[in-house]
């Protein structure tokens, strides 16, 4: 069975690529290991009546075995943390 651990909030990546993952791009540094695929989008976008949200959700799996959920915030331009998988 799979669970997803959901971060209660969402952890800033220090940077990425955009709608590719380039070899040996480290999420969470070199204990997890570089991410060997990436998974998405699934997109996701709304709140117009409150602040825009433009997402786009992947799953990246790690050399080490991690599945993360992570996504792109297109308004913000930035990668976040979103949880795991276990």
């Amino acid at each position: 069975m799979l669970i997803r651990r959901v971060s209660q909030k969402p952890v800033r990546l220090a940077g990425g690529p955009y709608h590719s993952h380039e070899d040996g791009w480290l999420v969470l540094g070199p204990k997890p290991g570089n991410i060997d695929k990436l998974t998405g989008p699934d997109g996701v976008a709304g709140g117009w009546w409150k602040r825009e949200i433009q997402r786009e959700y992947y799953y990246a799996e790690t050399r080490a075995g991690d599945l993360l959920w992570l996504y792109y915030d297109r308004v913000r331009r930035r990668w976040f943390l979103q949880g795991a998988v276990e």
